[in-house]
Protein backbone atom coordinates (compact mmCIF):
# COMPACT_ATOMS: atom_id res chain seq x y z
CA UNK A 1 0.00 0.00 0.00
CA UNK A 2 2.85 2.40 0.81
CA UNK A 3 4.30 1.73 -2.63
CA UNK A 4 1.09 3.00 -4.24
CA UNK A 5 1.06 6.12 -2.06
CA UNK A 6 4.66 7.13 -2.65
CA UNK A 7 4.71 5.97 -6.31
CA UNK A 8 7.67 3.72 -5.63
CA UNK A 9 7.69 -0.02 -5.78
CA UNK A 10 8.79 -2.16 -2.89
CA UNK A 11 10.94 -5.13 -3.72
CA UNK A 12 9.23 -8.49 -3.03
CA UNK A 13 10.82 -10.56 -0.26
CA UNK A 14 13.67 -12.77 -1.36
CA UNK A 15 12.62 -16.37 -2.00
CA UNK A 16 13.83 -18.93 0.50
CA UNK A 17 16.58 -21.27 -0.69
CA UNK A 18 15.36 -24.62 -1.99
CA UNK A 19 17.19 -26.50 0.76
CA UNK A 20 15.75 -24.37 3.63
CA UNK A 21 13.59 -26.23 6.15
CA UNK A 22 9.86 -25.36 6.40
CA UNK A 23 10.38 -23.53 9.72
CA UNK A 24 12.89 -21.17 8.11
CA UNK A 25 10.47 -20.46 5.25
CA UNK A 26 7.69 -19.64 7.74
CA UNK A 27 10.03 -17.29 9.62
CA UNK A 28 10.92 -15.39 6.43
CA UNK A 29 7.33 -14.15 6.09
CA UNK A 30 6.99 -10.51 7.28
CA UNK A 31 4.99 -9.97 10.46
CA UNK A 32 2.62 -7.50 8.83
CA UNK A 33 1.76 -9.68 5.82
CA UNK A 34 -1.97 -10.21 5.41
CA UNK A 35 -3.41 -13.54 4.48
CA UNK A 36 -5.94 -12.95 1.74
CA UNK A 37 -7.45 -15.02 -1.02
CA UNK A 38 -6.01 -14.66 -4.54
CA UNK A 39 -9.09 -12.79 -5.76
CA UNK A 40 -8.11 -9.85 -3.53
CA UNK A 41 -4.44 -9.81 -4.53
CA UNK A 42 -3.31 -6.63 -6.29
CA UNK A 43 -1.25 -8.05 -9.16
CA UNK A 44 -0.26 -4.65 -10.58
CA UNK A 45 2.04 -3.83 -7.65
CA UNK A 46 2.55 -7.36 -6.33
CA UNK A 47 1.01 -6.41 -2.97
CA UNK A 48 -1.92 -7.86 -1.12
CA UNK A 49 -5.01 -5.94 -0.02
CA UNK A 50 -6.30 -6.51 3.51
CA UNK A 51 -10.00 -7.06 3.86
CA UNK A 52 -12.16 -6.00 6.80
CA UNK A 53 -13.68 -8.55 9.12
CA UNK A 54 -17.24 -9.48 8.20
CA UNK A 55 -19.78 -7.51 10.21
CA UNK A 56 -22.76 -9.38 11.67
CA UNK A 57 -25.92 -8.77 9.68
CA UNK A 58 -28.04 -5.93 10.97
CA UNK A 59 -31.47 -6.79 12.28
CA UNK A 60 -30.07 -9.23 14.80
CA UNK A 61 -30.71 -8.83 18.50
CA UNK A 62 -28.73 -6.67 20.86
CA UNK A 63 -26.61 -8.24 23.58
CA UNK A 64 -27.84 -7.41 27.07
CA UNK A 65 -26.71 -8.28 30.59
CA UNK A 66 -29.12 -9.11 33.35
CA UNK A 67 -28.20 -9.32 37.02
CA UNK A 68 -30.47 -11.72 38.86
CA UNK A 69 -30.66 -12.80 42.45
CA UNK A 70 -30.56 -16.45 43.51
CA UNK A 71 -34.36 -16.78 43.49
CA UNK A 72 -34.63 -15.50 39.91
CA UNK A 73 -31.75 -17.70 38.72
CA UNK A 74 -33.41 -20.69 40.38
CA UNK A 75 -36.68 -19.90 38.58
CA UNK A 76 -34.84 -19.74 35.23
CA UNK A 77 -33.29 -23.18 35.96
CA UNK A 78 -36.76 -24.60 36.81
CA UNK A 79 -38.19 -23.29 33.54
CA UNK A 80 -35.16 -24.62 31.63
CA UNK A 81 -35.69 -28.06 33.15
CA UNK A 82 -39.36 -28.00 32.15
CA UNK A 83 -38.56 -26.97 28.56
CA UNK A 84 -35.81 -29.63 28.31
CA UNK A 85 -38.23 -32.30 29.59
CA UNK A 86 -40.41 -31.51 26.57
CA UNK A 87 -37.54 -32.46 24.25
CA UNK A 88 -36.64 -28.89 23.26
CA UNK A 89 -33.23 -27.23 23.26
CA UNK A 90 -32.89 -24.74 26.08
CA UNK A 91 -31.20 -21.36 26.33
CA UNK A 92 -31.63 -18.71 29.00
CA UNK A 93 -32.13 -16.11 26.29
CA UNK A 94 -35.05 -17.97 24.76
CA UNK A 95 -36.59 -18.55 28.20
CA UNK A 96 -36.51 -14.82 28.93
CA UNK A 97 -37.95 -14.00 25.49
CA UNK A 98 -40.80 -16.45 26.00
CA UNK A 99 -41.53 -15.01 29.45
CA UNK A 100 -41.63 -11.49 27.99
CA UNK A 101 -44.06 -12.58 25.28
CA UNK A 102 -46.26 -14.30 27.85
CA UNK A 103 -46.34 -11.29 30.22
CA UNK A 104 -49.68 -9.56 30.56
CA UNK A 105 -49.65 -5.83 31.28
CA UNK A 106 -52.04 -5.66 34.22
CA UNK A 107 -52.11 -5.11 37.98
CA UNK A 108 -50.38 -8.47 38.58
CA UNK A 109 -47.41 -7.32 36.52
CA UNK A 110 -47.24 -4.01 38.44
CA UNK A 111 -47.30 -5.86 41.77
CA UNK A 112 -44.45 -8.13 40.63
CA UNK A 113 -42.51 -5.09 39.38
CA UNK A 114 -42.88 -3.31 42.70
CA UNK A 115 -41.64 -6.45 44.50
CA UNK A 116 -38.58 -6.57 42.24
CA UNK A 117 -37.81 -2.89 42.84
CA UNK A 118 -38.03 -3.40 46.61
CA UNK A 119 -35.61 -6.33 46.50
CA UNK A 120 -33.17 -4.68 44.07
CA UNK A 121 -29.93 -4.23 46.01
CA UNK A 122 -28.53 -1.70 43.54
CA UNK A 123 -31.11 0.95 44.40
CA UNK A 124 -30.53 3.22 47.40
CA UNK A 125 -33.61 3.49 49.53
CA UNK A 126 -34.87 7.06 49.85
Amino acid sequence: MLAAISNTQLAPPAPAPAHAPAAAVAESKPDNAAVVSPQFADTSTNTQVRTKKAQPPSGKGKGLNFYMGPADSHKIRQIAAFVASQGLRVSDSNIIKAALRLAQLNSGFLAAYREVVESDGRRAKK
